[in-house]
């Protein structure tokens, strides 16, 4: 096992006993994975790998490049591939009161407070979300392709990766690189729109410089979807909250709930019949809807309009930006939330 993992794993066993069956998972997982890493270098002099993931790999490596010139400290990150045969490495656990869509932090030694669990089984997450569904939670499972480790490690490219489209891949690698840059512990919301300001604005400055047209304006008619998927679940929260917080019989609440629920995919319908075909969010509008799923886009997207305003402040600059974020860090919590609050503003 590698030193740092020791290190990790003796400290964890130290602080939380009752815990250490959820970190041996998480750590055995990821040594699992670095363990399997073969150089991309190699994997692509060996000859062992069709034709289209070579492109997918030389392209990743392409990606690398754009990202560390524009500011992204890339360190040894993506330089090795692991094929895992899977569509996800980690499944993601939410969870949330039945009524409050304030989702449950789970608190871990070294990062601090994060708004899921992770695990490198999708039984021993489901395992999980039952234990927490059986406590009354909203719960919500979902896969994810890719995760880092904050610069602790090497992080692997997966073959979890290459099944996406190139801008999709690039915007991937472009999310987990901006995790390596900044984290803040405890604050799930600030680190995942932190990290999903700096995809979007870096994939469209790549995707201009590639001359990738076509991918360019599929791209900003996605985040206009987006944006307007965002101002929906916004509206339903609010009107979620006034219901939650009536003092009326459990039951009444809990069937205006679900009326929310239907109401909410009817008005996801009609918005949808602008979209000229496109069908983003609706498997995942259309399948079981909670507190805990509500909650996961607020994770990733509460600030992003935020820091795309300090963004354009810096004029483009990554590094600048990043430094800007990094005094933002220095603030209390509420303090911070206030700044980025007037930023969006």
């Amino acid at each position: 096992m590698f030193p740092r993992l020791i290190f990790i794993f003796t400290l964890i066993a130290i602080n939380s006993c009752s815990s250490v069956h959820y970190y041996a998972q998480a750590i055995g997982g990821h040594t699992k994975l670095l363990l399997q890493r073969e150089a991309v270098e190699k994997a692509l002099a060996d000859g062992d790998i069709d034709a289209e993931t070579t492109d997918k790999l030389r392209l990743t490596q392409s990606i690398l490049a754009f990202a560390n010139k524009s500011g992204l400290r890339t360190g040894d990150a993506y330089t090795t591939y692991v094929e895992t045969g899977e569509s996800y490495v980690v499944w993601n656990v939410f969870a949330a009161p039945e009524f409050s869509l304030s989702l449950k932090q789970f608190c871990f030694p070294i990062v601090g407070c994060t708004s899921y669990k992770g695990f490198f089984k999708k039984s021993a997450a489901e395992q999980a979300a039952a234990k927490l569904s059986s406590e009354g939670l909203d719960v919500f499972v979902g896969g994810v392709a890719a995760y880092s480790t904050l610069g602790w490690f090497s992080d692997p490219i997966l073959d979890s990766f290459l099944v996406r489209s190139d801008s999709q891949l690039a915007a991937l690698i472009f999310h987990e690189l901006a995790h390596r840059q900044l984290y803040v512990k405890g604050d799930s919301q600030f680190n995942e729109s932190f990290a999903t300001a700096i995809e979007r604005f870096l994939l469209q400055q790549w995707l201009v410089k590639e001359r990738r047209l076509p991918e360019l304006a599929a791209f900003e008619a996605a985040i206009k979807r987006q944006h307007q998927m965002l101002q929906l679940v916004t509206e339903v929260k609010k009107e979620l909250d006034v219901v939650y917080s009536q003092d009326v019989a459990v039951e009444t609440r809990r069937q205006a709930k679900q009326n929310l629920f239907i109401a909410f995919r009817e008005r996801y319908q009609v918005m949808q019949e602008d979209w000229q075909g496109n069908e983003d969010y609706r498997g995942w509008v259309m399948s079981e809807l909670n507190n805990a799923k509500l909650g996961t886009l607020t994770t990733y997207n509460n600030w992003v309009a935020s820091f795309n305003a300090l963004l354009a402040r810096e004029n483009g600059d990554i590094r600048a930006f990043i430094a800007s974020a990094k005094d933002l860090v220095r603030l209390d919590r509420d303090q911070r939330d206030q700044r980025l609050a007037a930023l969006a503003e």
